[in-house]
């Protein structure tokens, strides 16, 4: 069944909401045989970038354990498989 559904566009249900400085962005968990990965939109890479800038601890550690960042049609319409392709690829 995982096999059969990385093949599938995600569910609405799928697509998480994390607050990053008292806004909410989209967050994504992708998973393959080698690990479990996030994904999440640019708007939340721009902020996290800003917030490493003004020296903020939780936007670094946030920054660090999000594997890619997409924008949001790629966040709700890809599937896992394409997500994961494109980590890899990196």
């Amino acid at each position: 069944f995982k096999t059969i559904s990385a093949k599938l566009p995600p569910q609405d249900d799928m697509i998480k909401d994390i607050i990053y400085q008292e806004r909410h962005f989209p967050l994504r968990t992708v998973q393959d045989i080698h690990g479990i990965y996030l994904v999440s939109s640019k708007e939340l890479e721009e902020s996290l970038i800003e917030g490493v800038r003004n020296l903020d601890a939780a936007a670094n550690e946030l920054l660090d354990g999000i594997c890619l960042f997409c924008s949001t049609q790629e966040l709700r319409y890809l599937t896992d498989a394409e997500l994961i392709e494109t980590i890899y690829a990196q």
